[in-house]
This record gives structure tokens, C-alpha cells and sequence, in this order.
């Protein structure tokens, strides 16, 4: 993965980490987008005489994130599962997380890294899509969906530094308004401001090459 050009646009690759070896699996593209979500469980009472019951709360549900990655090695041919492996071998049972006392054991927990996301989790799911193949039928193209559950209830954010918007820039070939907003205001999550100022409908569609991007 070292010798790949990861992530266009100089931005900082996310990152799915191992916590029980460190490992690390850097993010090829990173996601145009993630889903953080949340459900709490409400027991209703039985009533009589009434539109509504009363409810009562029982527990809060942990949160949930769900991530799209893409995997890609047909510049070199080489198959594509020897970059995806490591995520695999997060949702499997870890010999070193046994229990000392049930003498069971876990998958590892993880985290989720990008930017100011730090969020701790198990991997609940993880699906691996190949669409494009080698003459001899090596993977070369792959999606991965993750669903990941909160791990620790200090999953956090980081307080945002501050960030001086710059005078502008001149856009790339190939560059999509998560880079362009990287570069003008300092922060990949600027990226709906940065399509509003310049009337780009679709962040798939990227930012005509040399536009003074505003």
C-alpha cells in the first residue's frame, strides 16, 4: 500500500486500526461520504382512554457507522484481497482477546480514523464486492462495506483548530471539491460549501480543470 498514491488532493488518508495488534489499513480512496446512527429502545405502557401510550425509556443503543471504501490495484496487477485481508482478519475471532475466565474469544475491537473522527468499535459486518478482474481472473477492483458499532462511550471529536480560509485556488484534472476544500479552506468537511460557491451539483462529477475555485 506504500507504494500506491493514495487519497488525490494531498488529503490524509482515513484509517481502520486494529487496537489489539495496531495494524492499520489505510484507505485507498477515501469515503465521499458515512452514516453515524443511534437507536434507543422506549417500553410503552398500556393506557386507556388515550390516542397515545405512555412510554417509558430502558436503554440506549450503541451507535452505529457505516462505511464504503473502494480497493483498486490494476495499475500493477497484483490482486486487490492482499489490501482488503487485514479488514477481514478484524472479524475474525482473535486468539489474543481470549477471556480469562469463559476462555472465549473475541474479534478485535477497532477504530475508525479521519481527520478529527476517532471512533472505537467492533466490525458487525463486512462485505467485499470485486466488479473488475485480470485475464487470468485475479481480483483487481473491490467495494467493501463495514458496519462498525460504537466500542467505548468516549468515542469523541476532536476540538476543531482554527482554520484561516484561503484567497483561493485553481482547480486540477481529476479534482474532486473534498480536495478542492482541503486546499482553500483547510478542511475536507467544507466540501458543501465549496460546491455551493462554485455550482457544482455533484461532488462525483469534480470541478472543471482550471477554474479559480472561491
Amino acid at each position: 500500500m506504500a507504494n500506491l498514491d493514495l487519497t488525490k488532493g494531498k488529503l490524509k488518508p482515513a484509517k481502520i486500526v486494529n487496537l489489539s495488534t495496531n495494524e492499520e489499513v489505510s484507505c485507498m480512496f477515501n469515503p465521499f461520504e458515512f452514516t453515524i446512527s443511534k437507536t434507543n429502545t422506549w417500553k410503552p405502557k398500556d393506557t386507556i382512554g388515550t390516542n397515545l401510550p405512555k412510554v417509558t425509556f430502558t436503554s440506549g443503543g450503541a451507535q452505529t457507522v457505516t462505511l464504503t471504501l473502494w480497493f483498486d490495484s490494476s495499475e500493477t496487477g497484483s490482486d486487490v484481497r492482499a489490501f482488503t485481508k487485514p479488514l477481514w482478519k478484524m472479524a475474525m475471532v482473535a486468539t489474543a482477546n481470549k477471556n480469562d475466565k469463559s476462555g472465549k474469544s473475541a474479534p478485535p475491537a477497532v477504530e475508525f480514523r479521519w481527520g478529527r473522527i476517532n471512533f472505537r468499535a467492533i466490525i458487525t459486518k463486512i462485505d467485499e464486492n470485486f466488479m473488475m478482474f485480470g485475464a487470468d481472473g485475479t481480483p483487481l477492483r473491490c467495494k467493501v462495506t463495514l458496519g462498525l458499532q460504537e466500542h467505548e462511550e468516549k468515542t469523541t471529536e476532536a476540538s476543531p483548530a482554527a482554520n484561516t480560509p484561503s484567497a483561493g485556488t485553481t482547480a486540477v484534472q481529476g479534482d474532486r471539491p473534498d480536495h478542492l476544500a482541503n486546499r482553500t479552506d483547510g478542511d475536507s468537511n467544507a466540501m458543501r460549501d465549496v460546491m455551493a460557491r462554485n455550482n457544482v451539483n455533484n461532488p462525483l462529477n469534480g470541478v472543471r480543470n482550471g477554474t479559480n475555485v472561491v
